[in-house]
């Protein structure tokens, strides 16, 4: 059966049959409503493997994995602290408000010019974090996803007025390609006729 201590440390221990002692089996249990593994103090509940620590749930209900640092649980609005990688097929983040304003008709897209500037002056682009924001901060994915998506619907919107300008100046060459030609057609007749 599986106990703890008084730590919140947990044990196995033998029970021999019959013995009508009371805990959970690692072969599985008749679990009632009531029935629970925990601790009924202020200690933290430890899940050890070959005697190192992997998870920690603390009194609170925040979830630690391979973190034993008080400092980790500091910040109550987060309930898992994970120290290493955390690797997945999939992760869905809730987020309540996504970036498909940039597309509308009253949105001011800042000129390039002001873009250059701040990035000249600070490094990175508006409204996106430093670098060293990041490293102190960390980041809510989130919110970044949506910044993020943010500026390629800036940057679609530039693309699309840098082709808008791309476009009239191929038909202005066009059309003075053709008015050259024009002229140098008259030119020969001119030259044609004095000869």
């Amino acid at each position: 059966m599986v106990v703890t201590d008084q730590n919140g440390l947990l044990s196995y221990q033998d029970i021999p049959s019959g013995s009508g002692a009371s805990g959970w089996a690692l072969g599985g249990n008749a679990a009632g409503s009531s029935d629970f593994i925990g601790t009924t103090n202020s200690q933290s509940l430890l899940f050890k493997s070959n005697n190192v620590e992997g998870l920690r749930i603390i009194p609170s209900g925040q979830v630690g994995i391979a973190t034993t640092s008080a400092t980790s649980f500091s910040d109550a609005s987060y309930k898992l602290f994970v120290e290493g990688g955390i690797r997945a097929r999939k992760v869905k983040v809730d987020v309540s408000g996504w970036s498909d304003y940039v597309f509308y008709s009253d949105y001011k897209l800042p000129t390039l010019e002001k873009v250059e500037a701040f990035i000249k002056q600070h490094n990175h682009l508006p409204e996106v974090p430093s670098a060293e924001e990041v490293k102190k901060e960390g980041i809510d994915l989130g919110d970044n996803q949506a910044m993020l998506l943010k500026k390629i619907e800036e940057l679609t919107l530039y693309i699309i007025d840098q082709n808008k300008k791309i476009e009239e100046q191929q038909k202005r060459v066009e059309e003075e390609s053709k008015y050259n030609q024009q002229l140098e057609e008259r030119l020969r007749k001119l030259e044609a006729k004095l000869n």
